[in-house]
Formats: C-alpha cells, structure tokens, sequence
C-alpha cells in the first residue's frame, strides 16, 4: 500500500492490519530473542513469577535500553515498514519502543503501567502522526490493545493543554530506571469514556497502523502473562506538504512536536524538513 492511500485511509479512521509479512515477523523474532536473553528463557511473558520485583524491573529496564539502541532493531523496523510499503526516504520516526505490560498491579511501574484512554495527538500535536504497533507473543481479550472508534469525531474533555512534556521527561529522568515518576506520561481524559474499548487481537508479527487521533488505551492486563509488543510512530512528509491529516476534534493548541521525529534512513530532523513561513516548531 503506497503512502498516500495508506494516509487517505488511516486519516478517515480506518485501522489497518499488515498479517503476514516477512519483515514484520524478523522484528518480531528479534524482540523474542534479546527478551529470553534478558528474562528467564523458558518464559519471558511469565518471568515475573519466577523474579523478585526490583529485579524484574530492573531487567526489563535494561531490556528495553538493549532494544531500543541495538542497529539490528533500526535496520529490522525499517525492512518491516519498508515492506508494507512505506517509503523510508520520505518517512519521519519516533523513537522505537519495547513496551512490557506485567499482569496485576505489583510489578507495573514507569513504562510498563497500564495506559489511560488517550490520544497521542493531545501530546504531540501531530495530525499526521500514524502508529505502528505489534505484539512479540500471542495476545488475548484480557492483555491487547483497545480503540474507542465512537470517539473519532467526538470530542472528550482531557488534561492535555496543562500537561507538559517538558515536565514528564524531567520526572522520569529523575526517577529509578523502570519506576513510574510522579507525573502522568500523557495526557489523560477529565471525563469518564462513554462504553468499553473495542479489542483487537493481532497475532505475533501483525503489523497494526492506526492513526494518532484516535483514542485508545492499554487493556488492563488481567492475566497471568505479561504483554511484550513493539511501537513507533512515523510521519510522512508528503503527507504534511499535502496537508493530508486526521481531525482535531479536542486536541490542544500550540506547535506541533516535530523534534521528536527524525528519518528512517538518514536521522535528518524532520522540524528542518518542514521549516517555512507560517509553520511554527517546538523546540523544548
């Protein structure tokens, strides 16, 4: 799927699921490697049970670290989006990210707590901005993703034109490695969401893209597993000289956070490639 129709499709609402691609998969065996090297091998989504709290934490702590620095995991990221058909000369990321979601309450902490229903817009500010998310081992309804699809056009009350990121990334700075600071890590809703999350369930190596604007949460992980799933976030620059974007039906006001992208290929800043008269950048 090229750019512009993946764009024309997410930017209405549409989630996408990429099943079956080679290169998704290679990612996923990557993140199942470095996991049993960290954690006890014979089950990392259990590893929990057999680990003293600080020392689980500790470990994923340092996982995720690994993951996000090793070059096999940048070079495994780019072939994945590369084979849905993303054109990396034009593609703008995030940072990538192992994410751990422990079952139960005792062993979560910093990023590896439950989120709360969000937007990723409110915090970026991004309406080009699409998600990339896949998970490592098999999911179920009680440890997924959800979405609120009645919410792609209708506005909730949220925290998000007090909340600084500024603030956040001083916070976790400042705290334990895999702590939680004491500072939410997005803006969150100021109002009950309306109905449950609708689940999805991609299997190892599915390849979910889905637009920043819509409102989605980390299901509570009621289990007795963990939940090991990989996510970044991209932008692509035709798709902001073209103007091509998701609604903001409730997001903030303020320039949107182009410095946290950089390319896929050559790490150029995107806030230089979209620098011109009437676009303002944040630079904090």
């Amino acid at each position: 799927m090229s750019d512009a129709e993946r764009a024309e499709r997410i930017f209405a609402g549409q989630i996408l699921c990429f099943c079956g691609f080679a290169g998704a998969m290679a990612l996923r065996d990557h993140a199942d490697w470095l996991a049993r090297a960290a954690l006890p091998e014979s089950s990392p989504v259990a590893a929990q049970t057999l680990l003293a709290r600080d020392e689980y934490l500790d470990r994923v702590a340092a996982l995720r670290g690994r993951f996000a620095a090793d070059p096999r995991t940048v070079q495994l990221l780019n072939a994945a989006l590369a084979s849905v058909g993303v054109d990396l000369a034009r593609c703008y990321r995030d940072r990538i990210g192992l994410r751990v979601l422990p079952y139960g309450d005792r062993h979560a902490g910093g990023r590896m707590a439950t989120t709360h229903p969000h937007r990723d817009t409110w915090g970026s500010r991004l309406y080009t901005q699409i998600n990339w998310w896949t998970p490592v081992y098999p999911l179920t309804v009680g440890r997924t993703i959800g979405f609120y699809p009645d919410y792609w056009k209708r506005p909730i009350a949220n925290t998000s034109a007090c909340w600084d990121y500024r603030e956040y990334r001083d916070r976790l700075r400042d705290a334990p490695p895999g702590r939680a600071p004491d500072y939410p890590a997005a803006p969150e809703p100021a109002e009950a969401v309306a109905g449950p999350a609708r689940r999805v369930i991609p299997k190892p190596g599915d390849l979910l893209c889905f637009s920043a604007a819509h409102l989605h949460v980390g299901v509570r992980n009621h289990t007795n597993q963990a939940r090991f799933s990989v996510e970044t976030r991209t932008v692509c620059a035709d798709d902001i000289q073209a103007e091509r974007t998701a609604p903001n039906v409730d997001g903030p006001p303020g320039p949107p956070m182009y410095r946290w992208f950089r390319g896929a290929r050559d790490r150029a800043p995107l806030a230089g490639a979209v620098e011109r008269p009437g676009i303002s950048v944040e630079r904090k």
